[in-house]
């Protein structure tokens, strides 16, 4: 009889081992995807911004030349 309480015992640290375990396993995971999700959402950022900044650097660009271009 003494057994059986320091069996159960053990079977409930294992279980709570191992629970913990899967717990700490899905953490992981849960922050892997988030970072993907943010590297997804920072580069959808930066493509949506690059072709207006692209554009306006050519105006620019375009502006100077014709305003100075004169001179050369």
């Amino acid at each position: 009889m003494p057994d059986k309480p320091a069996k159960l015992s053990a079977s409930i640290q294992e279980l709570t081992e191992q629970i913990e375990t899967r717990r700490q396993k899905q953490l992981i995971v849960r922050e892997t995807r988030q970072k993907q999700e943010s590297k997804k959402k920072k580069r959808a950022r930066f493509e949506r911004l690059a072709a207006p900044i692209i554009m306006v650097l050519s105006i620019i660009i375009s502006a100077l030349v014709l305003l100075f271009g004169q001179y050369l």
